[in-house]
């Protein structure tokens, strides 16, 4: 491959011009090498290949590695190739795309997470806006400066555009919908996972701290207990409060800009105005 590049490539063929020309062949093919490792490490690192081998070179007596591409690597790929600017091919790319998903996703031993996402996904696809959901937020990080260390890191990314209510209530309706179909035991796995990032999202914003981390304590014991945190129009404060996941993803679905009335566990009125955070 070196000598390939060297002999084909522009760009290592003009790196070797003016006052590097001097440079022998030997020494010019021992640091292509250099970087052609470097490179391959850096795709085994971000997960888009894996070294399942060796074998004997086929001039010579060394040993070289064998390296395969993963499903993720094809995913990226139709990704890609689906922005196409003919119709029929990004169709094709898209569905491509979608079917890699999909057989990532039913994998045997799949974890539960898996399950949940193949059937948000499905329904996402039957209802058109897969791709907006699913791979426009993977172009939008592919093309962001936020670094990324590996692959995985962009197969869970999943949303809806804010600007449009509607769709906005339709992601959510499925979303909840696809929670729902779980066993009980799958879904207290899921929401498990999908309660720390609300959570997470609700620290960031809480105004009386000490007493939303009192309501996280209480709301550890259960997947399906939420740490919340709303004004009481009553007490005149912010006030922490711990309410059912699935009923608060339930009522973002509903009306999302509008805020969940409940009873402020402080003066118990039914005064205190939860805000939805969506995810």
């Amino acid at each position: 491959m070196a000598n390939w590049l060297l002999d084909k490539n522009i760009d290592f063929k003009n790196y070797y011009t003016d006052d590097r020309s001097h440079i022998k062949k030997a020494t010019r093919v021992k640091n292509t090498i250099r970087k052609i490792k470097s490179k391959v490490d850096d795709l085994i690192r971000l997960g888009l290949i894996r070294k399942v081998g060796e074998t004997k070179e086929s001039k010579g007596t060394d040993m070289v590695s064998l390296f395969q591409f993963v499903p993720f690597t094809y995913l990226l790929l139709a990704n890609v190739r689906s922005r196409s600017p003919e119709p029929e091919q990004s169709a094709y790319w898209i569905e491509q795309a979608y079917n890699i998903y999909q057989e990532i996703l039913t994998a045997d031993n799949a974890p539960t997470i898996n399950v949940y996402y193949a059937r948000l996904y499905k329904k996402l696809w039957e209802h058109g806006i897969f791709v907006e959901c699913v791979l426009d937020p993977i172009n939008e990080a592919l093309m962001s400066d936020k670094e990324i260390k590996h692959v995985k890191e962009l197969f869970y990314i999943v949303k809806t555009r804010s600007d449009d209510a509607e769709k906005a209530k339709l992601y959510h309706s499925l979303r909840n919908e696809a929670l729902k179909e779980l066993e009980p035991d799958a879904r207290q796995r899921v929401l498990l996972l999908m309660k720390q990032d609300i959570e997470h999202n609700i620290i960031s914003r809480a105004r009386s701290l000490k007493y939303y981390e009192e309501a996280l304590l209480r709301s550890k014991e259960s997947p399906e207990s939420l740490a919340v945190e709303g004004y009481c129009e009553q007490c005149k404060t912010y006030v922490a409060a711990v309410v059912n996941t699935m009923e608060y993803l339930d009522a973002i679905s509903s009306l999302p800009e509008e805020p969940i009335i409940m009873i402020c566990p402080t003066c118990g009125k039914d005064s205190l105005l939860i805000p939805k955070i969506s995810y």
